[in-house]
C-alpha cells in the first residue's frame, strides 16, 4: 500500500493519535476541536494528494 492509500485509509486513527498528542502541546482555546480537527484534515488529506504528483 502506497502511503497516500494509507494515510487516507488510516485518517480517523491518525487524527486521533494526533488529537490525543496535540492536547497537551497545544492548549490553545482559539480554535475548537472540531476546527482543528477539520484543518489536520485537510491538511493530511492534502499531503496525500500531493504525494500522488509526480
Amino acid at each position: 500500500m502506497r502511503l497516500s492509500e494509507w494515510i487516507l485509509v488510516n485518517i480517523e486513527a491518525v487524527l486521533q493519535a494526533w488529537e490525543d498528542n496535540a492536547r497537551d502541546l497545544l492548549p490553545d482555546k482559539s480554535a475548537s476541536k472540531a476546527e482543528r480537527r477539520d484543518h489536520a484534515k485537510a491538511m493530511l488529506t492534502s499531503i496525500a494528494h500531493e504525494i500522488e504528483q509526480p
